[in-house]
């Protein structure tokens, strides 16, 4: 049985062009979202500069170019998040993963609590940084070739399962997708991967969607917040978990660019 129900989906993204830096150490959240497009080469030279050796070793052994760009670009991304929110040149960030593969801030010290996500897929990038939350975000362009339902039957909750079965052809990816990335969000949040079934929490189909934990490790899904939405054919899901001091609401900003240029929002949402 579930330990209970809570933790709301959002199905909007307030996404602007620009953020603002900031000051003091309020709690805050805030998300940029990449469409790589047809991004030159130089801009991914550019940012590769700005990643440290490890990260820049990480990349060379990438035998894909678009998978190097991806990597690169979502890396770098997330240190100019982190650069444009605390007015710190992007190469001065030390970021390392702990066991599980989860990216953490190792300097500068002042900084050292601020959680950071990030994620790729074909063609677009995501970065997440928060203080007074713990985050994950995902990313994930929809691919009707998969087999998703019987991905769905394997890994999901029954119930999520049977919802998606019941779905007419045409929604049944983009709502696999949805139901995909908020998964791998919160899994990512709670620093386990996929250690963490993910038939061990389930989402309804209600509006606004809800999380219900059946494994009572999990804690309580009432502190937790969700934000799902999809830029074209590809879907951005953000897990936030309320902890001490961060208060009861989502003070997130986003900023959604392609090439440069604001990004067409959907407004077809879990």
């Amino acid at each position: 049985m579930p330990t209970g129900a809570g933790g709301r989906v959002m199905g909007e993204w307030p996404a602007s062009g620009r953020l603002s830096p900031l000051r003091g150490r309020r709690p805050f959240v805030r998300v940029a979202l990449l469409d790589l497009g047809d991004l030159a080469p130089l801009r991914v030279t550019r940012m590769m500069a700005d990643l440290d050796p490890h990260e820049r070793r990480r990349a060379g052994v990438l035998r894909s170019a678009a998978l190097r760009a991806e990597y690169v670009l979502a890396h770098g991304l997330l240190r100019h998040l982190l650069s444009w929110t605390f007015q710190a040149p992007a190469r001065s960030w030390a970021i390392s993963a702990d066991a599980a593969g989860r990216p953490h801030i190792v300097s500068p010290y002042l900084h050292r609590d601020v959680a950071v996500s990030l994620s790729h897929t074909r063609g677009f990038v995501a970065a997440a940084i928060a203080r007074g939350f713990r985050i994950g975000i995902d990313a994930e362009r929809q691919d009707p070739s998969r087999s998703q339902l019987d991905i769905a039957d394997r890994f999901f909750a029954g119930q999520e399962a049977e919802r998606l079965r019941a779905l007419p052809q045409n929604r049944t990816s983009p709502e696999f997708t949805a139901l995909w990335t908020l998964k791998e969000a919160f899994v990512k949040a709670i620093g386990k991967g996929f250690a963490q079934p993910l038939k061990s929490f389930s989402f309804d189909g209600a509006t606004p969607a809800r999380v219900a934990f059946h494994d009572a490790e999990l804690g309580a899904p009432e502190r937790w917040r969700f934000v799902s939405g999809a830029f074209d054919s590809v879907h951005v899901s953000l897990a936030c978990e309320l902890t001490a001091g961060g208060g009861s609401r989502l003070p997130m900003e986003a900023v959604a660019l392609g090439g440069g240029r604001p990004l067409p929002l959907s407004r077809r949402f879990l």
